[in-house]
C-alpha cells in the first residue's frame, strides 16, 4: 500500500462548535462500565465467519473514508444497533475465531478520535470480527507516555472479556483497503493505512 498523508480542512457538524475541543464532549457516559458477556460456549453452535479475500475483483475491498466529523452522540445513532455497550461487537450469525481488542492511546485528539470512531466500526463489522475498541486517555500535561497507556489498555481488557487478538492502534490512522484484516497471527505485524491531519 501507498504511504500517503491527506491534509483535511472540515468543520465539525454542530450548530455552534466549541471553540476548543473538550476530550469527549458529548459521548455517552456509563456510570458503570459493565462489558456484555457473551456466552462463548453457546457462540460454538455458530459457523466459524467466513470473510474472504480472494475476490479477482479488488476494487469491492477498497474502503471509502468518511471525512466528514460528526457529533459523538450522532456517532453513536450511526452503530447503535450493532454495538453493545462499550464498544463491543459480536456478530450475530457466525463465530469470529478470535476475539480482538483495538486500543487506542489518546490525549487532546478529539477531531481525530470522532473520524476513527466512524469509520472503523463498519470496517471491522464488515470483516465480522468480535472485537471491542479501548480508547486509553492520558490526563493533565506531563509527557504523552503512549507505550504505558497501551500497557494500561491492555491490562484492563484483560479484565473484561477473554480476548486473544490485540491491535495497538494510533487515533490518525485508518485502513483503506478490506484486504488488510484486523487479526493476530504467530508474529506481531505492522498494517499500514490511511493518515489523516487536520490543519
Amino acid at each position: 500500500m501507498l504511504n500517503r498523508t491527506i491534509n483535511l480542512t472540515t468543520t465539525i457538524q454542530t450548530p455552534h462548535p466549541p471553540t476548543t475541543l473538550v476530550p469527549f464532549s458529548n459521548a455517552s457516559f456509563y456510570s458503570s462500565f459493565n462489558m456484555t458477556k457473551f456466552d462463548l460456549d453457546n457462540s460454538n453452535s455458530f459457523p466459524i465467519c467466513n470473510f474472504s479475500i480472494s475476490n479477482n475483483n479488488t476494487s469491492i475491498y477498497k474502503v471509502n473514508i468518511s471525512v466528514t466529523l460528526y457529533t459523538y452522540d450522532i456517532i453513536e445513532k450511526h452503530y447503535e444497533d450493532n454495538l453493545y455497550p462499550g464498544g463491543h461487537y459480536i456478530p450475530k450469525t457466525c463465530r469470529s475465531e478470535q476475539r480482538l481488542a483495538i486500543i487506542i492511546c489518546y490525549r487532546n485528539r478529539e477531531q481525530h478520535l470522532k473520524m476513527f470512531l466512524d469509520n472503523i466500526h463498519s470496517f471491522l463489522q464488515k470483516q465480522q470480527i468480535d472485537y471491542t475498541i479501548f480508547v486509553v486517555n492520558q490526563n493533565g500535561n506531563d509527557q504523552f507516555n503512549r507505550a504505558l497507556l497501551f500497557n494500561v489498555g491492555y491490562l484492563e481488557a484483560m479484565k473484561l472479556y477473554s480476548y486473544d487478538c490485540f491491535i495497538f492502534h494510533d487515533v490518525d490512522l485508518l485502513p483503506e483497503d478490506l484486504r488488510n484484516v484486523y487479526k493476530c497471527g504467530d508474529q506481531p505485524r505492522h498494517m499500514y493505512v490511511f493518515s489523516c491531519s487536520f490543519k
